[in-house]
């Protein structure tokens, strides 16, 4: 069960991503923010605009529908499948960090006025999805 401090935490740490985010490509080489790590998963680059898209179109909608929907069905957002098909790799990573900041906000105080005590959301989560709570539905 996550309790009001692990949410506050959660929180604490999203609203520091994109400093973190700015600082690790301020440290590396274009050529290394380019190269994935060996044992697999995203290139730093990659890493900015996964997370720029997933707040959009995965976090940010999903908790639009939440608000907005009864019992919504939450599919899934595939990054790896969205990163290989917007070639993540050959994008700009300022642009990318920068996109992953501002795209961060708007979903934050959604997250953020839903406190320990209200109701919750139902949805059809066919993955990890945030769940607003009743009382904070728009």
């Amino acid at each position: 069960m996550t309790t009001p401090t692990d949410v506050a935490v959660l929180l604490r740490a999203l609203e520091a991503m994109p400093a973190d985010l700015q600082a690790a490509a301020g440290e590396m080489s274009e050529a290394a923010a380019r190269t994935p790590p060996a044992d697999g998963g995203f290139c730093l680059i990659e890493q900015a605009w996964h997370l720029a898209d997933l707040e959009r179109e995965g976090y940010g909608e999903r908790i639009r529908r939440l608000l907005a929907e009864e019992d919504p069905e939450l599919p899934d957002f595939d990054g790896a499948r969205v990163a290989v098909s917007r070639n993540y790799r050959a994008k700009s990573l300022a642009a990318g960090s920068r996109l992953s900041g501002r795209r961060g906000r708007p979903t934050w105080p959604s997250c953020a006025r839903c406190r320990p005590g209200h109701g919750s959301v139902a949805g059809d989560r066919r993955a990890s999805a945030p769940s607003p709570c009743a009382t904070c539905r728009a």
